[in-house]
Order: structure tokens, then C-alpha cells, then sequence
């Protein structure tokens, strides 16, 4: 760690009134919560996406299967999945925050931890 990040994580410390160890190791047990945090919000989203999906499919289907000149509420169907298209897209991108944060977390907890502390400073 640079001496600027290591006075900024002893202020912390002391502010908190724990030793900068106790502190370091309390962040790098975080890490390891987030990793699970977030692939918790993964299947999450992966669900949401999965049940859109099916739901879009058999929509569709339905509009293939019979002439659409049979539904009298036709257009009422464009607004839900428009809307739902919208939210699957929002949650993909998403997503990919949450993967770059788990292979962080993973790969180098020790900068994840470091982040952490010069993100809650600034």
C-alpha cells in the first residue's frame, strides 16, 4: 500500500477505534461477502431475463398463430414488453458491474479492499 492509503486506513482505524489490522482484515472478509452479494443479483437478473424471455416467446407465438386482426386489444400488448425490453436491458448492464466487481473480488480482494477505502475518502 502507498503511504497516503495506509494514513488514510489508519485514520479510519482510529477514528473507529480498532487496531489498522483488524480493519484490513474486516475489509478483505467484505470482499468476500460482495462476491456473494452479487451473484445473488446475477441469478436474480438472470431470472428476471429468463421468465421475460419465455414470456416474449409465447407472445409471440401467439401473434403467429393466430391473425392479430382476432385481438381487439392488440396494442396493449407492445407497452409490456417495450417496457420489460427496457428493464432486461438496464439489468444486463448492470450485470456487467456486478461481474467486474466479483473477478475483483476474487482475483485481488486486496485492491477491492483498497477502493473501497479511497472511494469512501474522496
Amino acid at each position: 500500500m502507498t503511504q497516503e492509503a495506509t494514513k488514510i486506513l489508519q485514520e479510519l482505524a482510529n477514528a473507529l477505534g480498532v487496531n489498522i489490522h483488524h480493519l484490513w482484515k474486516t475489509l478483505l472478509k467484505q470482499a468476500q461477502i460482495q462476491i456473494i452479494l452479487n451473484s445473488m443479483y446475477l441469478v436474480a437478473f438472470a431470472t428476471l431475463a429468463t421468465l421475460y424471455i419465455s414470456k416474449f416467446r409465447f407472445m409471440i407465438n401467439k401473434i403467429i398463430e393466430h391473425k392479430p386482426e382476432q385481438y381487439e386489444n392488440f396494442s396493449g400488448w407492445i407497452f409490456p414488453l417495450v417496457i420489460g425490453a427496457i428493464t432486461l436491458v438496464i439489468c444486463f448492464i448492470i450485470s456487467i458491474d456486478f461481474i467486474g466487481e466479483i473477478i475483483t473480488c476474487l482475483l485481488n480482494p486486496d485492491y477491492w479492499a483498497l477502493q473501497q477505502i479511497l472511494g469512501a475518502v474522496k
